[in-house]
């Protein structure tokens, strides 16, 4: 079984970075943590006065963004899984079939991981943040100075 969650980004940052995407999937159950990074180059004319020397420097205004989510899963079904000895050529060791809330249910601690059972159908609650940090703006700065003419 493969389940996956895909979190919307905030509106203000797509709209800031048109590299982002719009939504980030977490395929794996349990701590995930995914980072994205954005590189970018500026293309500049810098028109530099003659006999002078001109220092270009690229500010970038930042921002950032936290996010809370919360996402209440609900599954019922009957499952069938296939043990397999990967020693022996994928053998078949067993094969398991069952009711998923019988399968929780027999889980002698199941409330403790998080999971609830009623009328046959398994709920657990996945909670999280979203962190962004994106930029905003860029300035190129410029200072120039005369250079001294060698006499």
């Amino acid at each position: 079984m493969q389940m996956e969650l895909k979190l919307k980004t905030p509106c203000e940052i797509v709209e800031a970075n048109a590299g982002f995407h719009n939504e980030i999937s977490i395929l794996n159950i349990g701590e995930n943590t995914i980072e994205e990074e954005l590189l970018w180059g500026v293309d500049s004319t810098i028109l530099v006065p003659p006999l002078c020397e001109t220092v270009a420097e690229l500010v970038i205004l930042e921002d950032n963004q936290t996010r809370n989510f919360t996402v209440d899963s609900r599954i019922s079904g009957r499952v069938i899984v296939t043990v397999t000895n990967l020693k022996e050529n994928n053998s078949l060791v067993t094969i398991i079939e069952g009711k998923l809330s019988d399968i929780i249910r027999s889980i002698a601690n199941y409330p403790a991981l998080g999971f609830t059972v009623k009328d046959d159908i398994v709920s657990y609650t996945t909670k999280g943040a979203c962190k962004f940090k994106y930029g905003v703006e860029q300035i190129v700065k410029l200072k120039e100075q005369p250079v001294m003419r060698p006499s």
